[in-house]
């Protein structure tokens, strides 16, 4: 059974939309409510942290000594965030102003960031800036040394990629689905009850808040997932308004195939997707502490704190097997084993609501700034191979890491290729030449003067890589710098992708 791009998209779209919603008791009715009030807030103060529990039992060797050492990192890791927002009524004229601090490894990594926006007018504003952590600004480029602030703009004269950009389509875009959505959105309420206990109390903060909190266990998620789906697609005015979402983006984007294409929701649609639940049933999601939500509403009906811890506890076999039954193409790692369990924690304090909020961007020249597109290299044409020849040892997966950036490529490699691999019953021989679609692909990796080419192995991180290479592992952040275009973070390389190693 293959979940394809149509089902897959749909899902994705269902489920951001049933999240959202709590349902039609009074409890559940007071968290909606809560929510759709702050879409319409101007102005606020936030405090969050967020932190991270790993562990993992039963993995080979090497994949545990990854783990665990992954583990040690961020089990002592917290993200700090403070975020000051002011915006106008109509959401077009908007300042940000964001102190990003990370603490793991025993450093403590200060990264802020602005963002001044107005799209009032005929020419758009849009200013991105980003002060370079110290640890960071060592491996930047000769000539920007000491420029602490790299300034992104998108609608800068040398940025070719939105010269054509109908910034005043973009903006009514963005309105006609913002209302489509919140009157949607208030009437579906009305017709949504899920079997989900919200327990009400005091805040006891002397100003008559009230604090609702939702517990989910694996088995109950699942069944909120199933009921939240079935119920948005049997729901004839979910179905004409996922239709009429999706006749918009097709208006404004390139998006293949037709909006009726995407946005239909069938009996094949039902039929599968529960088809997979009743799979997953048998395989564990969450962990024995589930999920817990926090919501403080004030008074005036807005939320002033959250907080949650979402406990999630994996069994890599099954789901491995889970996910070769319902994608299809070649199994990514037929033997995987291990349990890993991962605990997401939160908190946020909501201040200043609708109230004035100083937000103080930096003052920027040629001296203390430079623009991130002064850094892309320049090159007149990027040519991208679109074939590929299979060499010994290669898979769908390391191919698609390797040319793609990520595993979840393989299904489109696979896709492209059906016929092929299908023909050699499903299996990769090396002299086998596959076609790589065009979507996503990435350069090929050229290793230049002084830099070479490596090939990660089982066990292996940046930091091994760095302390093999230079004989010193601090020195991993400039792999990373080197790679930065196929590596999502210095913490997370693949056994088979390949790097430059300066």
């Amino acid at each position: 059974m293959k979940i394809r791009k149509k089902t897959a998209l749909i899902l994705t779209v269902l489920f951001v939309f049933v999240v959202v919603l709590a349902g039609c008791t009074q409890n559940q009715l007071a968290i909606f409510n809560a929510y759709m009030k702050m879409q319409d807030v101007t102005s606020m103060q936030q405090h969050m942290t967020m932190s991270l529990q790993m562990s993992g039992t039963g993995f080979d060797q090497a994949d545990q000594e990854q783990i665990d050492s992954v583990a040690e990192m961020l089990n002592n890791a917290k993200l700090d965030v403070v975020l000051k927002m002011n915006c106008n009524e109509e959401k077009t004229i908007a300042k940000l102003q964001a102190d990003c601090n990370v603490i793991a490894s025993g450093l403590s990594i200060n990264m802020p960031f602005w963002v001044d926006e107005d799209f009032s007018g005929k020419t758009p504003k849009l200013i991105e800036v980003f002060k370079i952590p110290q640890i960071a600004a060592a491996y930047l480029p000769p000539g920007y040394a000491g420029k602490p602030y790299m300034v992104i703009n998108p609608f800068d004269a040398k940025n070719t990629d939105l010269k054509n950009m109908d910034v005043t389509n973009l903006i009514k875009l963005q309105s006609d689905l913002q209302k489509k959505s919140t009157d949607f959105l208030n009437s579906y309420v009305q017709r949504f009850n899920p079997n989900i206990d919200v327990v009400s109390e005091s805040a006891n903060d002397g100003l008559g808040s009230q604090k609702y909190t939702i517990k989910l266990n694996d088995a109950q998620l699942k069944e909120f997932i199933r009921y939240g789906i079935n119920n948005f697609a049997k729901d004839k005015e979910a179905s004409n308004f996922l239709n009429e979402y999706f006749t918009i983006i097709a208006q404004y984007s390139e998006l293949s195939g037709s909006s009726s294409e995407f946005g239909s929701i069938d009996e094949e649609f039902l039929t599968e997707f529960n088809s997979v639940m009743d799979q997953l049933n048998d395989v564990s999601i969450l962990g024995d502490k589930g999920i817990e939500l926090t919501y403080t509403i004030s008074s005036e009906g807005y939320i002033t704190h959250e907080n949650g811890s979402i406990n999630l506890e994996l069994d890599m076999s099954a789901l491995n097997k889970l996910m070769n039954d319902t994608v299809g193409g070649e199994e990514i790692q037929s033997d995987v084993t291990g349990i890993l369990n991962l605990t997401f924690n939160y908190d946020t304090d909501i201040t200043n609501i609708n109230l004035p909020v100083d937000i103080q961007m930096p003052e920027l020249n040629s001296s203390n700034s430079f623009s991130y597109l002064d850094l892309i290299p320049k090159t007149d044409v990027e040519v991208v191979n679109s074939t590929y020849k299979v060499l010994p040892g290669d898979t769908l997966a390391t191919i698609a890491l390797n040319h793609y950036g990520s595993y979840k490529y393989s299904s489109k490699i696979y896709e492209a290729n059906r016929d092929i691999i299908e023909k050699n019953n499903n299996r990769l021989y090396a002299g086998m030449v596959l076609t790589l679609p065009p979507e996503g692909l990435l350069p090929d990796i050229v290793a230049g003067e002084k830099q070479r080419i490596y090939t990660v192995k089982a066990g292996d991180t940046l930091a091994k890589i760095a302390q093999l290479e230079y004989g010193d592992a601090s020195l991993y952040m400039k792999i990373y710098a080197a790679n930065k275009n196929i590596l999502s973070s210095p913490d997370l390389i693949y056994e088979g992708q390949k790097i430059l190693i300066p």
